[in-house]
């Protein structure tokens, strides 16, 4: 039997991006599709939507403020806390020009507060990582990738890991904050049936991955060596974070579309591990100005 075992919760056509809320202490995660945004409360073990879009939410990430930052196929918004969720803004921040199917696909706060975000096109070629700082035009860090998706920093800040899920490869960047990425290499190249999916990074510095397409929680070090696995009863298993008082439970969440099923269930639920790892804590993104 997993160690992880399903919440009760939604069936997400496309669940993605969670996000551990400490204002709340709870959960957060988004199906794409329907453009809405959920909490999970480990302790009231219980589920509520605190916030509904018109949009299909490809990410969202916290700000120093409390505020989510929306990443939609029509632009980046701000979204203010309220009593019972997030109020969204009615005026994007941000825009780049997609094309018609195109949208953005994960995100993550770098350790100056610019926010890296990934595009994912229908065919799935042309993706690009953007990142956006405040007062800056977006500016584009890598291109002609297939679908960028998950990112990641280590413990110190210094190494940036992006995922193109089309070639099927994780790879590593030295990063500084308003610089290009540098120094490339590649740290997981996995079968072109399995696609690496959402990662999170763990205060040693271990990589934790899902696999799309295998219902997998791979763990490899800061070096690509593998050292663990943990199983999803979800062949679409998508995204990982850490999150509790003390970062040591995580989140899997899933998708129910995406693939044949073959007798094993592709997803659509979400998953929660307690006292699994050694998570460490995100970077907050500077709060969004005009």
């Amino acid at each position: 039997m997993s160690v992880f075992q399903n919440i009760d919760g939604p069936n997400c056509l496309l669940g993605e991006n969670p996000v551990w809320y400490s204002l709340t202490d709870e959960f957060l995660w988004t199906d794409i599709l329907r453009g809405t945004i959920f909490a999970f409360s480990p302790e009231a073990q219980k589920t509520r939507i605190v916030l509904q879009t018109p949009y299909q939410t490809g990410a969202f990430l916290v700000d120093s403020e409390g505020n989510l930052i929306l990443f939609t196929e029509h632009g980046v918004f701000d979204a203010t806390r309220n009593d019972d969720g997030f109020m969204l803004e009615s005026t994007p921040r941000w825009t780049v020009p997609f094309v018609e199917g195109e949208r953005f696909n994960d995100a993550i706060a770098d350790p100056a507060g610019n926010i890296l975000s990934g595009s994912k096109r229908a065919d799935n070629t042309q993706g690009k990582l953007y990142r956006f700082s405040t007062g800056k035009e977006p500016e584009i860090l890598l291109e002609n990738l297939g679908i960028s998706n998950g990112m990641g920093f280590s413990p110190d800040g210094k190494t940036f890991y992006h995922t193109d899920s089309v070639p099927s490869e994780i790879t590593a960047y030295d990063y500084v904050p308003d610089c290009v990425l540098s120094n490339p290499r590649t740290l997981i190249r996995l079968d072109k049936s399995v696609d690496p999916d959402g990662m999170t990074v763990d205060r040693e510095g271990n990589i934790w991955f899902v696999c799309w397409g295998a219902g997998l929680v791979q763990i490899v070090s800061s070096h690509g060596t593998f050292l663990q696995q943990y199983r999803i009863d979800a062949k679409q298993c998508s995204s990982i974070c850490f999150g509790g008082e003390s970062l040591s439970d995580a989140f899997v969440t899933s998708a129910s579309i995406g693939g044949e099923t073959s007798g094993i269930s592709l997803g659509g639920d979400c998953f929660y591990a307690q006292s699994i790892g050694r998570g460490k804590r995100e970077h907050l993104a500077t709060p969004l100005s005009f």
